[in-house]
């Protein structure tokens, strides 16, 4: 197992949740996400093999093989699918007190946390320095990396609509 399997916060965790709408247990985010993906184009061979994708891994793989792919309707509905994904994830109650006791933090300040996601993509990520040993987790900002931290923000909204 890597990071991405063992992190809470990672699309990759695995923590089966159900989808209300379809009824379809999913393993992890990253298996919601990438089944949606083919959903919206209408790429149901695709859903399927993402259903039965033992990884998520395997899944992301299988969405990056979307037919019918149109780049400007996935930009415009992707955070969408992520929020309901993460939405799903986080009613899990063991999840929920996860996202909330990180949230909230330890401190007795009323600041509450912002999460940033450190990966290599743009949009979704927020890419430190870290292999050159300059990051710094107690002051990081996404103002002086690269990426959009699209997740981050994503689960920093649904946080603040759970707890505020």
């Amino acid at each position: 197992m890597d990071n991405c399997e063992t992190s809470y916060f990672s699309n990759f965790y695995h923590c089966p949740f159900v989808d209300d709408k379809t009824q379809i247990t999913f393993n992890n985010v990253e298996q919601y996400f990438q089944y949606y993906k083919a959903a919206l184009f209408k790429d149901e061979e695709t859903q399927r093999e993402i259903l039965n994708a033992d990884t998520p891994y395997e899944a992301k793989r299988l969405g990056g093989r979307v037919r019918n792919f149109q780049e400007s309707l996935w930009n415009e509905r992707r955070i969408a699918i992520m929020d309901d994904a993460l939405s799903l994830k986080f009613s899990v109650p063991r999840m929920r007190i996860i996202l909330k006791n990180f949230y909230e933090g330890t401190s007795r300040s009323s600041r509450k946390r912002t999460f940033i996601e450190i990966s290599a993509s743009r949009f979704w990520g927020c890419s430190p320095a870290i292999m050159n040993n300059t990051f710094n987790s107690n002051n990081f900002s996404c103002s002086n990396h690269y990426g959009s931290n699209m997740l981050g923000k994503s689960i920093t909204r649904l946080a603040e609509s759970l707890f505020n």
